[in-house]
């Protein structure tokens, strides 16, 4: 590395540049014992001040934690300010993680939900819910629910149409039951991790996701009624 490179590194701390398409979504990276031990190796040298594991960390978790602010604020732009602010915030605040009060992915998360919410009440973040915006911001990518799918026209706009309605009831759920479905239904995470990233128990999680469910269900139906009639 140059000395400019490493004089740049000192001067903002920043993680490695993230990229703004979802390939290899990255889900639940820390899922493995293996990777929950990886995980705690490198925290335990971040913690000391080592920027190559904090480097290397970002890299294990960029992925993930980026793909759920796409999903918990639907507004791209936003979504990558917020994920490098989310890491600036694991490096400075390293020193806060305890391993005996979870795995270090979850407590990203929490870092990343936490700082999403805050910003959405300081700004007292309105979600747009029409098709033009969300064209624009693009969440939630056709991919993410292409399995299974015929390849041919009439399942294309099929796909397309459900895609934009997913967005748009994602919008609508409030704040408490969409971060439970996020994590849950969309990154992966486990009652007990999702319980860990919001400080609720399993139980409230589980009575949380089933609201969720049943909302996002009940949205769900009236956005895709609604389209069909319009067509």
């Amino acid at each position: 590395m140059s000395r400019t490179s490493q004089e740049r590194g000192r001067k903002r701390l920043a993680p490695p540049q993230l990229a703004k398409d979802q390939e290899g979504t990255g889900l639940r990276v820390a899922s493995t014992v293996d990777g929950v031990e990886a995980d705690e190796r490198l925290m335990e040298a971040v913690q000391r001040g080592d920027r190559e594991s904090f480097s290397r960390l970002v890299s294990r978790h960029k992925v993930p934690i980026l793909n759920f602010l796409y999903r918990y604020t639907l507004d791209r732009d936003l979504a990558e300010d917020l994920s490098q602010e989310v890491f600036l915030r694991v490096f400075r605040d390293s020193g806060s993680f305890n391993p005996k009060l979870g795995r270090v992915s979850t407590w990203i998360y929490a870092v990343a939900r936490n700082l999403a919410r805050d910003v959405a009440r300081r700004r007292r973040f309105e979600l747009k819910a029409n098709s033009a915006f969300y064209e624009r911001k693009g969440i939630l990518h056709e991919k993410d629910l292409a399995t299974g799918w015929p390849d041919n026209p009439a399942a294309a706009l099929e796909r397309k149409e459900m895609v934009k309605a997913v967005r748009v009831c994602l919008s609508r759920l409030p704040e408490k039951y969409r971060a439970v479905f996020v994590l849950c239904e969309l990154q992966g995470l486990s009652y007990g991790e999702t319980g860990s990233v919001v400080g609720c128990s399993e139980k409230t999680i589980s009575s949380r996701l089933s609201r969720a469910r049943e909302k996002f269900r009940k949205e769900l139906h009236q956005v895709m009624a609604k389209s069909s009639g319009t067509r």
